[in-house]
């Protein structure tokens, strides 16, 4: 029962994360439109979607782009669109998360192009001025784009026209990776390429043919000639045959319409090899009576386990289950907060710089963005460890596993205020008309005392989660669940990161004394062992005549 509860809170409490989260999303979802409102000094047209919806793509005068040191500026002569570029404008509510809730993140429109290079950065030496090239750029569907010299474009064929080039980028790199990169092709297999008349087949089979293989196509009866025209092998027309109730085997199958199942494709795959699958029994045995009696008492009119002898008890299955979600929640919870502090978060930030922490920040938005979410993810996490860890220490001291409990909860709601001090410092490093009035010099310094204050947060909660951490380990150490060295190292790092989380609000200039990475690493490090142990090795049980006669 107590397993439910945890399950039904935590689903509860993600549900409402999760809507809360969306809001949030939703309403500080912008993009770059009001900054490029002003009237360029050096314009160029381009194609803009400021807001999701074919009806509001818009031809616009942006700034002509300057290219960097490893950049190249190319006048772009052609370009193509693809279903991607049409998902990301239509905005799909599947692809918000990751486009922008409210508003599209990535204003400009299209990928594929082909052009002339028209200036270089200094470090560039494959191209120069006047190199006819095609590639791959965001924004492509505009009179200028500059892109990486090493990795977005190519040299382009003089046999092939800019109008050809600048439809291959992403319909052909598609088809390649699949065939060489995660196919592995190779000359004389038979491949079967269905969908062989659309953007990708095309090219899939055109590739397939390169590198030697007996092609076969599969489209409709209007494109048979066309696939034979690009130098398929074989054509199956679907509407007369369907390739999969033949007798033809295949060393490949690169399915770009996805309309057969995957058991009537491996059908006709050709058998490489023999998969063996080893089954690990399962053997169940009756408790025999000294095993009864070593188990937790149990009390059938209230269905509530009374409280082990002297400290000492033997886990439930109910405690066990618990103990897997604290060990998966644990890591979780450590995991996506490393990540997005000191992964995502730390490198934009420049300490007792707020000018180049702003033009950071607004350089990397979506980075910055993706850091926000992973602290939210990690409250999220932190409550669900703290109703297992309720669960599984309950039995010891019922109001002391509540009591921390609560304060790991309180933690994780200051830990929550961080993002929103954040998203008001992305605002005002924005360019809304209403900030106008401030000079870009005082809005930085706001910006800044706004992400100061979301660190602050968390020294404000430390204590909170130290005592949290303390009561826990204490209860490790009663309980004999863990090793009970490892919870003593637990209860003096928990009780150090107390006191120094203390002495720290008081006295802000202590970490100079004390390196702030050691107020709470020795915690940290005892939280993360115990969560791998509670994972791997799960609840430690007392031995049964301990648990009976207790230990003195």
């Amino acid at each position: 029962m107590k397993v439910k509860r945890v399950l039904k809170w935590s689903a509860g409490v993600i549900f409402l994360a999760l809507v809360l989260w969306l809001f949030i999303a939703y309403w500080t979802s912008t993009n770059d439109c009001d900054r490029n409102a002003a009237a360029p000094s050096n314009p160029m047209k381009a194609i803009m979607n400021c807001e999701y919806g074919v009806d509001n793509l818009q031809l616009r005068e942006l700034e002509k782009p300057t290219p960097n040191d490893n950049e190249v500026l190319v006048r772009v002569r052609a370009a193509s669109i693809n279903p991607v570029d049409g998902h990301m404008m239509r905005g799909s509510w599947l692809m918000r998360p990751m486009s922008g809730m409210r508003k599209p993140k990535n204003t400009r429109f299209g990928t594929d192009f082909s052009g002339v290079v028209e200036a270089v950065g200094k470090d560039v030496t494959s191209v120069k001025p006047g190199d006819e090239v095609f590639g791959a750029k965001n924004g492509a569907v505009a009179e200028y784009v500059c892109v990486k010299a090493e990795r977005a474009i190519v040299m382009k064929p003089n046999n092939v026209t800019f109008e050809q080039a600048g439809s291959v980028a992403v319909a052909g790199l598609t088809a390649l990776q699949g065939l060489r990169d995660k196919g592995r092709i190779q000359a004389g297999q038979k491949v079967l390429v269905n969908g062989a008349s659309g953007g990708v087949g095309t090219f899939a089979v055109q590739i397939a043919k390169a590198f030697g293989a007996e092609v076969s196509g599969v489209c409709s009866t209007r494109n048979v000639d066309l696939v034979k025209s690009i130098g398929a092998d074989h054509v199956i027309d679907y509407t007369k045959e369907d390739f999969t109730k033949t007798d033809q085997r295949y060393d490949m199958i690169y399915d770009l319409v996805g309309n057969h199942s995957f058991s009537e494709r491996r059908n006709i795959l050709k058998p490489t090899r023999l998969a063996r699958r080893k089954l690990r029994s399962v053997i169940w045995k009756k408790a025999t009576p000294a095993e009864k009696s070593s188990s937790p008492r149990t009390n059938m009119t209230n269905n509530k386990i009374d409280p082990p002898k002297d400290g000492f008890a033997v886990a439930n299955n109910s405690q066990r289950t618990a103990a897997k979600i604290a060990g998966w929640s644990g890591l979780f919870t450590f995991a996506i907060v490393v990540f997005g502090n000191f992964v995502l978060l730390g490198p934009l930030v420049i300490p007792r710089n707020a000018a180049d922490t702003a033009r950071n920040i607004l350089a990397h938005e979506t980075q910055f963005r993706a850091a926000l979410t992973c602290f939210i993810s990690y409250d999220i996490g932190a409550i669900v460890l703290s109703t297992a860890l309720y669960v599984i220490l309950a039995p010891i001291n019922r109001g002391l596993a509540l009591a921390g409990a609560l304060f790991r909860v309180a933690f994780a709601m200051l830990w929550l205020i961080a993002p929103l001090n954040s998203l008001a410092a992305l605002r005002l490093l924005g360019d809304a008309p209403y900030l106008k009035i401030f000079e870009p010099d005082r809005l930085q310094a706001l910006a800044r005392v706004q992400l100061a204050g979301s660190f602050d947060d968390y020294y404000v909660g430390l204590p909170l989660f130290g005592l949290a951490a303390t009561i826990c380990a204490w209860l490790w150490f009663k309980s004999n669940y863990i090793p009970r060295g490892l919870a003593l190292y637990g209860v003096i790092s928990s009780a150090w990161c107390v006191v120094c989380a203390f002495v720290y609000l008081i006295f802000p200039h202590f970490n100079k004394i004390v390196n702030d990475w050691w107020f709470d690493f020795p915690m940290a490090l005892f939280e993360l062992v115990v969560s791998f142990w509670l994972l791997i090795k799960g609840l430690k049980p007392a031995a049964p005549n301990e648990v009976q006669a207790g230990i003195t």
